[in-house]
């Protein structure tokens, strides 16, 4: 059976210990806004990723990267845990773009019968996974 988690409203007070939401700076004055930075030139790489898993099985991290998940269609959740906790996740409705810190724990499943969401990290990525005991959805 799989565990349920509720699925909580992407804030920034709620999301800021794994990454940020990719928005206009309150009060900003300029209309571009530089909001994520890799002084590395190591290159980047974007990706469409069409998610039609109705649960996780395991977490994923990255320790060179950042990465950006943004949605285009239908209905993703975003799970996601510290780098230090990867079995204490938290599941989040991805309806705006979000930029993760290097190490976070993530996977992410559908609602819809399918959904489509852009990514953008390093070109080379390096990359862990973490099996959960129970799937999560």
């Amino acid at each position: 059976m799989n565990k349920k988690l509720p699925i909580e409203t992407l804030t920034r007070e709620s999301f800021s210990q794994f990454g940020w939401i990719l928005e206009h700076a309150d009060g900003a004055d300029a209309a571009f806004q530089v909001v994520v930075e890799e002084p590395e030139p190591s290159g980047w790489r974007l990706a469409v990723s069409r998610v039609t898993a109705r649960s996780v099985e395991k977490l994923a991290r990255h320790p060179n990267t950042k990465e950006s998940f943004t949605p285009v269609s239908g209905t993703v959740v975003f799970v996601v845990a510290a780098p230090d906790a990867p079995d204490e996740t938290r599941a989040f409705l991805l309806d705006r773009p979000v930029c993760i810190d290097r190490n976070v724990w993530h996977a992410s499943y559908a609602l819809s019968d399918e959904a489509v969401v852009v990514i953008s990290e390093n070109l080379i990525v390096e990359s862990e996974d973490h099996a959960l005991s129970d799937p999560i959805g």
